[in-house]
């Protein structure tokens, strides 16, 4: 899944050219609306774990977007996983202030659960979308045995106006953020699932949810 052309060459513009010397570099940092639009790569040539911490300092307190993706599309990538992780951690403690989160990996493992690393997403976030090529089921490591924390789904109460859940993050948010979902219902799109990488008693469950916010949205009409 490759991230699309427009949205490499706006990082790379403000990239190269807070790289040109020290003094661009510390005159740009001085202007946080320069640092908002961020992208990071988790493919073979990934973003600098200390580029993506200093892009985030200097947009200070603004409210941000921020896509993660490839500029290729491997059919398999043992460590994107890791890669993608070390990112998450990286953009937990700026959750709140995004206002589009874009997820585009090859592996469904790859992706943030909603109700561990995306609990304290802004209220005024516009846009979710996580997206994978292949469901290979959750991450490997639980996410409430990864740092500090519980799984308790999101803080706030956003309306994003599109949200693409795939793989395991369509359960995660079924299970655990069920509020969220029957708000959000008409705005939210599926695709790649793999059901036999999951317990039957979360598809069953998350039938159940599915069906039933179905016949309450059907019942308003």
């Amino acid at each position: 899944m490759r991230m699309k052309r427009e949205q490499k060459g706006v990082v790379d513009f403000f990239y190269q050219m807070s790289t040109v010397c020290k003094l661009w570099r510390a005159v740009m940092a001085m202007y946080p609306k320069y640092w908002t639009k961020i992208t990071i790569f988790v493919d073979q040539d990934p973003t600098p774990l200390a580029d993506i911490e200093e892009w985030l300092h200097n947009s200070q307190n603004l409210p941000i977007t921020v896509r993660v993706g490839r500029r290729d599309s491997f059919e398999v990538d043992a460590e994107e996983g890791r890669r993608t992780r070390a990112v998450v951690d990286i953009l937990k403690p700026h959750i709140c202030r995004c206002t589009e989160i874009i997820f585009q990996v090859i592996h469904g493992s790859s992706l943030p659960t909603v109700s561990f690393d995306l609990q304290d997403i802004s209220s005024i976030l516009t846009e979710l979308h996580l997206e994978c090529q292949h469901d290979d089921g959750a991450p490997a490591i639980e996410a409430p045995t990864h740092g500090h924390g519980e799984l308790r789904g999101i803080t706030s109460r956003p309306k994003p106006n599109a949200i693409t859940l795939h793989g395991h993050t369509i359960l995660d948010v079924l299970k655990y953020d069920r509020k969220m979902f029957n708000e959000n219902s008409g705005n939210i799109k599926f695709k790649n699932f793999d059901a036999s990488n999951y317990h039957e008693e979360d598809i069953i469950f998350s039938l159940f949810v599915f069906l039933s916010a179905q016949l309450a949205f059907d019942s308003e009409d």
